[in-house]
């Protein structure tokens, strides 16, 4: 959200840093400040879900409400992480599935625990591989390995155990396809060849 309030030129209402102008000491001021808080809250209102309406709904200044949301999110990431890693803990692929898909997805709630500010709730990069592994099937085991890292040695020289999470992600997708493509070529291989009879 804080794009929007940048593309509305309205960060100064939300953050506090403009701030409200007595009528006694600038009659004008107070009435644009008015009008450009107010215009602010209804930026806020046009971009939260009904649910969250309820927490902004008394709120008299968009300063109020962007704190009342804040405050609400913060009590819920808790939550939120919990769910993730419940998710993340019991995906699991077989060979015939969307294992493209499935790389995406984790990729997606990877990136969403790592947006909160508090460090305590990311995800590590090892943890995230093991995940990976987990969720790979068994016949992936050899290929993963080769990037999951020496737990006896934290100082290992292999580049291949340091590659960041989106590296890894990216050498296992052009794995699968390169997989796909040689499956492909060895069902085409083997498709029969009807052949044309000639009578003379």
């Amino acid at each position: 959200m804080n794009c929007v309030f940048t593309n509305c030129d309205i960060t100064g209402y939300i953050d506090s840093t403009i701030l409200q102008v007595a009528p006694d000491q600038d009659g004008i001021g107070a009435r644009n400040w008015v009008k450009n808080d107010s215009w602010a809250q209804q930026v806020i209102m046009d971009n939260v879900s009904t649910t969250q309406m309820n927490h902004i709904r008394l709120k008299r200044t968009a300063h109020a409400m962007y704190e009342g949301l804040a405050s609400t999110h913060e009590d819920m990431v808790f939550y939120t992480v919990n769910n993730i890693e419940n998710v993340l803990q019991t995906a699991k692929a077989n060979d015939g599935d969307n294992l493209l898909k499935h790389l995406d997805t984790l990729k997606g709630l990877h990136d969403h625990m790592n947006e909160f500010p508090n460090p305590d709730f990311h995800l590590l990069d090892i943890r995230f591989k093991t995940i990976i592994l987990n969720l790979l099937p068994h016949s992936w085991r050899s290929f993963i390995e080769l990037y999951m890292g020496n737990a006896k040695n934290a100082n290992d020289p292999d580049p291949k155990h340091c590659i960041q999470p989106d590296t890894f992600i990216g050498y296992c997708m052009r794995n699968i396809k390169y997989r796909r493509r040689m499956t492909e070529g060895r069902t085409r291989m083997a498709t029969p060849v009807a052949k044309t009879v000639i009578k003379i």
